[in-house]
């Protein structure tokens, strides 16, 4: 079963080792990221709107998702 989806806050992102190791795959030290605690407060895809922000083009953004959605329990 999968464990996220686009209604994923991205506090519950956090408390998994595998989506974080992969966001961090992506976004280098995102847990240290300054605004990592207004994101928490996104869903995954409404924190993907500010993507630019952290230099993510469209294509790795779809990528990103990919991976985190490929999770299952």
């Amino acid at each position: 079963m999968k464990l996220f989806n686009k209604d994923t806050m991205i506090k519950e992102l956090l408390k998994n080792e595998r989506a974080v190791e992969i966001i961090e795959r992506y976004i280098p030290n995102f847990k240290k990221h300054p605004a990592l605690p207004i994101a928490k407060l996104y869903t995954f895809e409404g924190a993907l709107k500010y993507k630019r922000l952290v230099g993510m083009s469209d294509e790795t953004a779809e990528k990103l998702k990919e991976e985190i959605y490929s999770i299952e329990e």
